[in-house]
C-alpha cells in the first residue's frame, strides 16, 4: 500500500547559492534508493531546473519544450475555472490525463522502481513569457477557485509519487506565492555564510512557517562554503547557528551541532562552471564531495539521520566570534526576534497584542513586518520587573487605541486572551482579529469578537487587508468642536 508522499520544498533568498543543482542532485539520488520523484520548477522568475537532467543528449531539449505549470493554470483558466474537479479531482476517472500533460518523465534507468518526472516551470518558448506576463494570480485565486485546483493537483501528486520536490521562486516571498509551502512537509532554506545572507533568510524562513505553515519543518542549509579563512567561517557558523536557533525543531539540543556539521554543502569550482548533476561525477564514499553531502542532507530529510560527523567545536566558535554575535549557551531559545523589535514605550498611537505565549514563533514575524510598517505595537515583553503584571496589561489596553488579538487553537483556549479581548469590549477599544490557522472560534470568543473583523493569515490578499485596517487603525481621532 502506497503511503503519501512527501512535500520538500528548496528557497533561497538569492540566485546563485546552489539552490537548484542541490534539488536535482537530491532527486537522483532519492530515486537512484528506488523512489518515485517528481520535480516541479516554481521559480517562474529564472526557470531552469531541467538544465541539470541532462543525461541524454536529447533529454534537455524535451523537457524545455514541454509544457510546465503556468500552462496548466493558463489552461486552467481558459476553461473559465468551471468544473476544476472535474479537470484535476480524484472522482473525474480521468485525473492523471489532464496533470501527466504537464509532467516530463526522464528516461534514465535508475532501477530499483526509481524514477525522476519533471514538471517545468512552463514550455520555454515565446508562449512562456507572454503568458507568465499575462496571468492575474489574484483573479486565479479569487475568481477560478485557484487553491482548490492545486489542492487537488497535489493530492494526485503525493498519492503517485514518495517524493515532491519544489524548487520555488528566490526573494521575498509574495502572498500569491505562498501556496507550495502550505502544502510542504519540509523546507530546505538555503543561505551562504555572509551576514546579510544569513539574516535575510532568517526571516523569510519565519515568514513563511508563521504565514502558511505553522507545523512546517525547516532545515537551514549553509551552501557553498569555502574551506578557508577560518576565524571568520567559525564567526559565521555561530551567527548562523544562533540566528536559525528556532529551527531545527525536531533535532535534539543535543544534536544541533552535528546537524550543523552535516548539512554544510561545500563550493566545488567544477560545478561553478557546469550544469552538471554531481551524483553523476562523484565517488559517492568520499565524504568531501558534494554527493556525500547531498546525502547527508537527505538523511534528515527522510528521518534517517547520520551520525558519523563530528559536531563542530563550539569553544572554538565562541572564542573567534565577535561580541555582537557570541551566545550564551545558557539560552537554548536563541530568540532571534528579541533581538530585532520591542515593546512601544513612547507616547504615541499604539496597539495591545494579545496572543498565547506558545505562538511565539508566529506571531513575532507579525509584529516585525507591522514594525517595518511604522505602526506601534505593544505585547507582555514590556511588563517591567517587581510589579504585578495584569493590572499593568488592564492598564496599557486602556491606554492603547485598539486590540490587536491573534487566534489560534491555543488562543482561544487561553484565559488570558479571553480576559484581554473582554476588558478591550468593556473600555469601547476596537478589535483586530487576526487567525493564524483554521480553528473555529468557541462560542464565548466569538460572543465577543462578534461585529468586528477577522482576518485570516493564509488568505492571499492578506497584507493588503491588513495594511489597509492598520492604517485606519491608526489614523488620528478627529473631533468636532460646537462653535
Amino acid at each position: 500500500m502506497h503511503v503519501s508522499g512527501k512535500v520538500f520544498t528548496f528557497y533561497s533568498m538569492k540566485m546563485g547559492v546552489g539552490r537548484s543543482m542541490a534539488l536535482a542532485s537530491t532527486a537522483w539520488i532519492l530515486a537512484r534508493k528506488g523512489n518515485r520523484v517528481l520535480v516541479i520548477d516554481w521559480d517562474f522568475d529564472n526557470p531552469g531546473i531541467f538544465r541539470y537532467f541532462n543525461t541524454l543528449s536529447s533529454e534537455n531539449e524535451v523537457v524545455k519544450s514541454s509544457p510546465g505549470l503556468i500552462d496548466l493554470c493558463w489552461e486552467a483558466v481558459r476553461a473559465g475555472g468551471r468544473q476544476h474537479k472535474d479537470i484535476l479531482g480524484k472522482d473525474s476517472g480521468y485525473v492523471s490525463s489532464p496533470i501527466s500533460a504537464y509532467i516530463t518523465s526522464l528516461r534514465h534507468e535508475f532501477g530499483k522502481d526509481g524514477k525522476v518526472d519533471i514538471m517545468p516551470a512552463g514550455q520555454q518558448d515565446r508562449k512562456f513569457n507572454v503568458r507568465l506576463r499575462y496571468f492575474s494570480w489574484s483573479e486565479f485565486y479569487d475568481r477560478f477557485d485557484g487553491m482548490a485546483i492545486f489542492e487537488a493537483m497535489f493530492d494526485w501528486m503525493v498519492a503517485e509519487y514518495d517524493y515532491v520536490l519544489i524548487d520555488s521562486l528566490n526573494g521575498r516571498v509574495r502572498s500569491s506565492e505562498l501556496f507550495p509551502f502550505a502544502r510542504t512537509d519540509k523546507l530546505v532554506v538555503c543561505f551562504t555564510f555572509d551576514q546579510d545572507s544569513i539574516n535575510t533568510t532568517a526571516q523569510a524562513a519565519a515568514f513563511i512557517k508563521s504565514r502558511m505553515a505553522p507545523k512546517l519543518q525547516v532545515f537551514p542549509t549553509p551552501m557553498r562554503v569555502q574551506y578557508a579563512e577560518t576565524a571568520l567561517l567559525n564567526q559565521l557558523r555561530a551567527m548562523a547557528q544562533h540566528v536559525f536557533a528556532p529551527h531545527p525543531t525536531y533535532v535534539s539540543q543535543g544534536d544541533r551541532k552535528r546537524y550543523w556539521g552535516n548539512v554544510e554543502i561545500p563550493e566545488v569550482p567544477y560545478y561553478a562552471y557546469a550544469h552538471e548533476l554531481p551524483p553523476l561525477r562523484d565517488a559517492a564514499e568520499d565524504p568531501k564531495t558534494l554527493t556525500a553531502a547531498y546525502d547527508r542532507l537527505i538523511t534528515y530529510l527522510t528521518d534517517t539521520f547520520v551520525t558519523e560527523a563530528e559536531p563542530l567545536d563550539e569553544d572554538l566558535i565562541q572564542a573567534q566570534m565577535p561580541g555582537q554575535y557570541r551566545t550564551d549557551s545558557s539560552d537554548e531559545k536563541g530568540d532571534y526576534w528579541e533581538m530585532s523589535v520591542r515593546p512601544y514605550e513612547g507616547e504615541g498611537v499604539f496597539g495591545f497584542v494579545s496572543y498565547a505565549r506558545n505562538d511565539v514563533d508566529m506571531v513575532m514575524p507579525l509584529i516585525q513586518d507591522i514594525n517595518y510598517l511604522d505602526y506601534h505595537l505593544w505585547w507582555d515583553e514590556g511588563i517591567p520587573g517587581a510589579i504585578e503584571w495584569f493590572p499593568h496589561l488592564e492598564q496599557r489596553i486602556k491606554q492603547a487605541k485598539y486590540l490587536l488579538v491573534f487566534l489560534s487553537s491555543r488562543a482561544v483556549v487561553s484565559e488570558y486572551v479571553y480576559k484581554e479581548v473582554e476588558i478591550a469590549r468593556k473600555n469601547r477599544k476596537p478589535i483586530l482579529a487576526v487567525r493564524l490557522d483554521g480553528t473555529s472560534l468557541p462560542q464565548s470568543i466569538a460572543e465577543l469578537l462578534g461585529g468586528y473583523q477577522i482576518l485570516d493569515v493564509s488568505g492571499f490578499s492578506f497584507e493588503e487587508k491588513l495594511g489597509k485596517t492598520l492604517r485606519v487603525m491608526h489614523q488620528p481621532v478627529t473631533r468636532t468642536t460646537n462653535s
